[in-house]
């Protein structure tokens, strides 16, 4: 029987068989990633075979392809054995999964007549099953004696099972994982009644204008379907435990569902809701409620990585917005143990090895917040978000090289340079050193590369590579990238929350509560916050808790909690120092910080570190005479702090 049917046919009986009121041909052709055409060849070559044992499969316009009720058991027991003999290694692994989650205790013995394998083989298959559960999942719930194989663990514990199996199913992208389910759910998946339950998901999220992309719907509708099939079989959860709040979406399905004579209760929809609490889902024209935990993770990765790499994600909008909505959802992910998996992981880490290495910076971070390391499938996925952002975003060094009379060197120089910082610099080629000031004029370049000493005054960096280019040279020369990206990091952040509105010059003796009750006024009438009172209250208490000074020039206060309608800071510059924690101040940086701005609230605070290392800095600063000379001034240290 086996050699009389192509593998593709085998599934086609499959999935008629297991769809017992009926599948249509689009549906199968969609399953098997083929034509509708190449459904119905098939099914008359299989017709024309069935002819001979007396079966057949009939089709209609209202229900598709079928068997009659009254053969539908005689053909389920001549085709079933022949099935199971056709599966490979994975599908095989999901059909023992199935048979042993419903019916219990298996005897290798009944299994190997079935699926065709020696009772010995079938031992050191299901020895990988339990090893691949328990190092994929932490399923530790196998028994496998020598004459069986069997699970001993909670009902919640095997639902918790399916669920992970679900998002790994799904997110293989394979076009035959409803195969996969159906073999796991052990004969009881009805592809008819699993799309009803979509259809009523989908229309009832509609209803509610809430969102819910392709994948995800397909997730929580396979959920649900899960909980129902195992309900139907008399498996029940006893005393459910939910890690977070109700989700009221979860109760209007369960609702939904009931109504439509649907097995399903309360019980489940605790189990249901951590499932669906990591998947992303929000209402039509809302935003993503990113959590306050989420915001503090995402502004330490971004710290460490300007530290480490200095790529700065706040150049782009968009990917700070990527990896808010993703960073809030594998921390939930994390919590409720239903985390991702990602089918081309190995795929990504060779292509993306840079974007890799930076999304491990997150792993760390991740534990210090949740202490638990997100698993490699949700680092990949964050590596695609940087990818692009590197692609598109990341703003690369203008460098020109100035070329030798000898081309191999330049040949040489330019591979060793685009091996190894092609993540941060852009090459505008070779210029001889005689034009190299008419090109430098011309164009906008960060950086020059010369193999040898150049000898005319330089306005903008160089770096001398002499002879081949070896490890001191990238120290020396990542070093050198790293000042300038910070440089321009830091002159994009002055110019964004600095404003002449906004600094205010102090001639008389005022104590330090004057000082910051006037700059709070002038960043209430300029729209950054909401109320005087309130601001300048939290600054002063937070100032009586711990100190902002940073050196005996400058103090930067601010609240210890960041929630103002926008960010800036305002400045107050004084001609009679304030004594501030014993020290003499004569420059306050006033911030008033937007609760998604802490990243660029890092970077300014490492700006203003800077400047505090050098007292002629603050000098430099206090003696402007008016706020617009103070805005040149602070400018400029922007672009050329050390």
């Amino acid at each position: 029987m086996k050699n009389m049917f192509t593998k593709r046919q085998l599934r086609i009986l499959e999935l008629i068989i297991r769809n017992s009121y009926g599948i249509t041909g689009s549906r199968m052709a969609e399953v098997l990633s083929v034509s509708s055409r190449t459904i119905r060849s098939d099914i008359v070559v299989i017709n024309t075979i069935l002819k001979e044992y007396d079966f057949m499969i009939k089709s209609s316009s209202k229900k598709g392809y079928y068997i009659d009720n009254e053969k539908y058991q005689d053909m389920c027991s001549f085709i079933r054995p022949y099935l199971s003999k056709s599966l490979d290694d994975k599908n095989r692994m999901y059909a023992i999964v199935g048979r042993v989650l419903f019916d219990g205790k298996q005897y290798f013995l009944d299994l190997s007549e079935e699926l065709d394998l020696s009772e010995q083989t079938l031992y050191k298959v299901c020895q990988k099953i339990k090893n691949y559960f328990v190092r994929q999942y932490n399923f530790n719930y196998f028994v496998i004696k020598s004459e069986y194989i069997d699970i001993n663990c909670k009902e919640e514990e095997v639902r918790q099972l399916l669920l992970q199996l679900t998002i790994e199913l799904i997110m293989s992208k394979r076009s035959d994982y409803l195969i996969q389910i159906e073999l796991l759910l052990n004969d009881n998946f009805f592809d008819n009644e699993y799309q009803k339950i979509l259809n009523i998901i989908k229309e009832k999220a509609e209803s509610i204008y809430m969102v819910i992309e392709g994948q995800s719907l397909d997730m929580i509708a396979l959920a649900f379907y899960m909980m129902i099939v195992r309900n139907r079989s008399q498996f029940y959860i006893e005393n459910p435990i939910s890690n977070k709040a109700a989700y009221s979406f979860v109760d209007l399905m369960i609702e939904e569902l009931s109504n439509c004579d649907f097995e399903i209760n309360e019980n489940d929809g605790l189990l249901l809701n951590d499932f669906c609490w990591g998947i992303k889902m929000s209402c039509a024209n809302d935003q993503i409620n990113i959590s306050s935990q989420c915001y503090e993770v995402l502004s330490e990765f971004c710290q460490k990585v300007a530290d480490r790499f200095h790529v700065y994600f706040l150049e782009s909008t968009e990917t700070i917005q990527y990896l808010s909505t993703h960073i809030e959802y594998m921390i939930r992910r994390i919590e409720t143990k239903y985390e991702l998996k990602n089918p081309i992981i190995y795929e990504i880490k060779k292509m993306y090895p840079v974007s890799y290495e930076i999304a491990i910076v997150l792993s760390d971070v991740i534990y210090k917040h949740v202490k638990c390391y997100p698993n490699d499938d949700e680092l990949s996925y964050i590596t695609l978000y940087i990818e692009n952002f590197l692609h598109n975003y990341n703003r690369k060094l203008r460098v020109v090289i100035v070329s030798e009379a000898r081309p191999g060197l330049n040949y040489m120089i330019e591979s060793w340079l685009k091996n190894n910082f092609s993540y941060r610099m852009n090459f505008y080629g070779f210029v001889t050193l005689h034009d190299l000031d008419t090109f430098i004029k011309n164009n906008h370049i960060d950086i020059v590369i010369s193999s040898r000493r150049i000898t005319q005054s330089m306005k903008i960096p160089y770096y001398v590579i002499e002879g081949i280019p070896n490890k001191r040279d990238f120290e020396l020369l990542t070093s050198l990238v790293h000042r300038i990206s910070d440089n321009n990091q830091f002159e994009e952040i002055v110019k964004e929350l600095f404003s002449p509105e906004i600094i205010q010059y102090f001639n008389h003796n005022e104590d330090f509560n004057d000082v910051i009750l006037q700059l709070s006024k002038q960043l209430y009438q300029n729209g950054y916050i909401e109320n005087v009172e309130d601001f300048s209250q939290r600054v002063i208490e937070r100032e009586t808790l711990y100190s902002t000074v940073i050196n005996s020039k400058i103090a930067l206060p601010h609240p210890l909690i960041n929630k103002e309608k926008k960010s800036g800071v305002a400045v107050g510059i004084l001609k009679n120092p304030i004594s501030l924690n014993n020290k003499d101040v004569k420059l306050v940086f006033l911030l008033a910080f937007n609760k998604e701005d802490d990243i660029e609230m890092c970077y300014l605070l490492d700006f203003i570190r800077r400047i505090s290392l050098n007292k002629e800095n603050s000098i430099e600063l206090t003696s402007s005479n008016n706020s617009k000379q103070f805005l040149q001034k602070i400018v400029y240290l922007s672009k050329n702090i050390q």
